[in-house]
């Protein structure tokens, strides 16, 4: 096979760097965008206090929607990228798992510490909606972060982050041995889907109780409501509040997104590859006529 096959190949197969991070970020933008206010609802019930009320209208619960876009697609788009990167050092597509539970672990994680002060801002937006001030912007949290706990407090809670990266790591983990094993049953989107949504589940059911310990440390580094520990059935019982919203939203999400991410994938790669086909054309057809010439 020549160098120009080969490079011709490789842009039709598959997807380069760049298609699987704006697929993901994409994918993971539109989706949040639907489930927004259930995840906004689960915070709010994370910090609540006994008696609290949780009436909240629809427009307070899509509070902070615009930068929660944004670090949603940050954080996707880098998983992707670095989920297929790892597969693809690897080798050619093929049968078989190909990304082991500790390569899970370190993409994951990876991509958490550069996004980690996004989630910390992201946690007082939502927050703040309980606050006596009234809701507050990204800017705002970020001053009132600055203020609480200096620079420190972008990065607090950050060891139950490390913790926590074990949930992200199991459902990227799963998704992929799921999909793999419905490959046999299932045409493309239903496998992707159905992998997504499942390997979720399992996930989010494991670590609900440590993702309600993060989000309260998060949202009382922003100056937020700090829900004292106690060694008392309610408070252990609160840790789970909000499951059922969040099993929900967080699946039928996921499996949304990782379907609209797979296909997505293939199309960006579609119009990358065309690209380089049109600039290779004209590449050639200019040779052609200088040597013509």
């Amino acid at each position: 096979m020549t160098e120009e096959a080969a490079e011709d190949k490789n842009a039709e197969g598959e997807p380069s760097a760049l298609a699987n991070f704006l697929a993901a970020a994409l994918a993971a933008a539109m989706t949040k965008t639907a489930v927004y206010p259930m995840e906004t609802r689960t915070t709010l019930l994370a910090i609540a206090k006994r008696g609290a009320s949780t009436d909240f209208s629809p427009a307070q619960l899509y509070h902070g929607l615009g930068f929660s876009l944004f670090d949603t697609a940050l954080y996707n788009g880098l998983i992707y990228y670095l989920k297929e990167k790892i597969k693809a050092s690897h080798g050619p597509s093929g049968l078989g798992q190909k990304l082991s539970f500790a390569e899970a672990t370190g993409a994951t994680l990876f991509a958490k510490t550069i996004d980690h002060p996004n989630m910390n801002v992201l946690a007082g937006i939502q927050g703040s909606l309980r606050s006596p001030n009234g809701a507050q912007g990204a800017w705002q949290v970020t001053q009132a972060i600055l203020a609480t706990s200096g620079v420190r407090g972008f990065w607090t809670g950050f060891p139950i982050t490390v913790f926590m990266n074990f949930r992200d790591a199991i459902d990227m983990y799963t998704y992929e041995v799921i999909r793999l094993f419905l490959s046999r049953f299932l045409p493309e989107d239903a496998k992707n889907f159905a992998a997504g949504g499942l390997s979720r589940v399992v996930a989010m059911f494991l670590f609900q109780p440590f993702k309600t310990l993060q989000v309260r440390s998060q949202v009382a580094a922003a100056g937020g409501d700090v829900v004292a520990w106690s060694w008392s059935l309610p408070f252990f019982e609160a840790l789970y509040a909000g499951l059922g919203t969040i099993l929900f939203s967080s699946a039928v999400k996921v499996a949304l997104r990782t379907m609209i991410t797979e296909r997505l994938r293939e199309v960006f790669q579609r119009l990358f590859a065309q690209r380089q086909s049109s600039e290779k054309h004209r590449k050639d057809t200019s040779n052609d006529k200088v040597t013509s010439s």
